[in-house]
């Protein structure tokens, strides 16, 4: 249904008189014609010249309406750099998580080959009772 714009002659529910707005075809004709009129119809809402300012009161839409939109602009471009930098960290943590396991994978292998390389604990050569510098004494050893 086509909207149309109406300019209020008189104050009109939460409208003021001089105050512009657009309602469908059968509410605007209400408000226009007949006894009751409080509006004055100035034309369709869809037309290119619809889209100049609207002025309520003193108070000018289209400066609002172009900070609006600026603002939205910016924060659109906020939201743009925030998800390529996230993307980023998000590649950045999958390499490192990579590294991490290849580094885990390295460090097992070589644990596993010089466990796999000593000698077991039981047949080691006992020395014959001197003690070198900085080892235990033996369990049950007098000094």
């Amino acid at each position: 249904m086509a909207r149309l714009l109406v300019k209020f002659t008189q104050g009109y529910s939460r409208y003021n008189k001089g105050d512009t707005a657009a309602f469908a075809a059968d509410v605007a004709r209400k408000l226009c014609d007949g006894k009751g009129k409080v509006a004055k119809l100035i034309g369709d809402a869809a037309d290119p010249d619809a889209s100049k300012p609207v002025v309520i009161g003193k108070l000018d839409t289209s400066k609002i309406i172009d900070r609006a939109r600026l603002e939205l602009e910016g924060r659109a471009h906020s939201l743009a750099d925030q998800e390529a930098a996230l993307e980023t960290r998000a590649r950045d943590l999958a390499d490192r998580e990579t590294a991490q396991a290849t580094r885990e994978a390295d460090l097992a292998n070589r644990e596993a080959a010089l466990i796999a390389t000593a000698e077991p604990a039981d047949t080691k050569a006992k020395t014959d009772g001197k003690k070198t510098s900085g080892e235990p004494p033996e369990q049950g050893a007098k000094t």
